[in-house]
């Protein structure tokens, strides 16, 4: 079998052997969105599937544009991204979720 990254395998190209696990990712993600938005821990403006493409986002490697990540650059990352959904927030999202 062959090796995919994160972003290959999360975006689904690599190949269909790995859709039921995609599926059960999907579902664990919109359940738990669901329950902190439900306690009001995360913006109700939000889809899960923004957040699934906001946490495909987190993940980082050592290089971009020409700088270099620091050791905990993917915490400081998802810390930042975390922070934009906490709840409440004045203005909501643009545009529609993904589908």
């Amino acid at each position: 079998m062959e090796s995919c990254g994160i972003h290959e395998a999360l975006g689904g190209a690599c190949g269909p052997k790995i859709d039921p696990v995609l599926g059960e990712i999907q579902e664990g993600l919109r359940l738990l969105v669901e329950r902190a938005q439900e306690a009001g821990a995360i913006r109700t403006d939000v889809a899960w599937q923004d957040v699934a493409f906001l946490l495909a986002g987190v993940a980082t490697g050592p290089r971009t544009l020409l700088l270099r990540a620091g050791d905990e650059q993917w915490d400081r990352n998802l810390r930042i991204v975390l922070d934009g959904l906490r709840a409440p927030r004045t203005q909501g999202p643009p545009g529609t979720p993904p589908a």
